[in-house]
């Protein structure tokens, strides 16, 4: 069996990549769903000279075809996320009767980005309720010793999957929300929820303007 020389062991490990890469790109539909797909391809890459022997690689390729067999969370989800992200009976954020007036204590809008205050992740908000409106056994569960929490506005937020890698919804009180500036959001729903990103925050697609008018 011949041997191959480093640069030929590299040519190889690129042709063998792009067959995986092609499939991962194949199935996504959108711009930031493939960008998602592509980050998860080259996550356990790291640093190249690690790859460049057989045992690497197909240590790596064993990797890459665990990563397309099923999701994997890159940590822990926190409390707030939502075990089921089907949403029924206008819980979580979910209800479609337009938000209008605007209660003038709901403090942040559909469309801002923040950094939570206890978790650390980055998200943009999709929706808010005045009070928190959500079934009694999962009210029960996450906010068991901050009762008070209930009572204030929560939001409705897409996890940026750069902190969170499996997709997450999450719903989160007002006290935990510290808006940031120039951050964009990595997660395949963005664009279902957005037009675009003007700089500062995302706007509103038509069908979620009508439910919140004033933000």
């Amino acid at each position: 069996m011949p041997e191959f020389t480093r640069v030929q062991f590299i040519q190889l490990a690129l042709l063998l990549l792009a067959v995986p890469v092609q499939y991962l790109l194949s199935r996504s539909s959108s711009e930031n769903f493939r960008q998602y797909e592509l980050k998860r391809v080259f996550t356990d890459i790291g640093e190249l000279n690690s790859y460049l022997s057989l045992t690497g690689w197909l240590k790596w390729c064993r990797s890459l075809l665990e990563h397309l067999r099923k999701d994997q969370p890159d940590d822990s989800p926190p409390p707030e996320v939502l075990e089921n992200q089907k949403v029924d009976n206008g819980f979580f954020g979910s209800s479609t009767e337009p938000r209008a007036p605007r209660p003038p204590h709901v403090k942040f809008r559909v469309g801002q980005v923040f950094k939570h205050k206890v978790h650390g992740y980055r998200a943009v908000i999709i929706g808010w309720d005045e009070t928190a409106k959500a079934p009694k056994d999962w009210l029960d569960k996450m906010h068991t010793n901050r009762i008070d929490l209930r009572t204030l506005p929560n939001y409705s937020v897409i996890i940026d999957t750069r902190d969170r890698l499996t997709p997450q919804i999450a719903y989160v009180p007002e006290e935990n929300i510290e808006l940031v500036e120039n951050v964009k959001i990595m997660h395949p729903l963005v664009e279902h929820y957005f037009e675009q990103w003007d700089g500062a925050q995302y706007l509103l697609r038509p069908w979620l303007r009508k439910v919140y008018p004033q933000d």
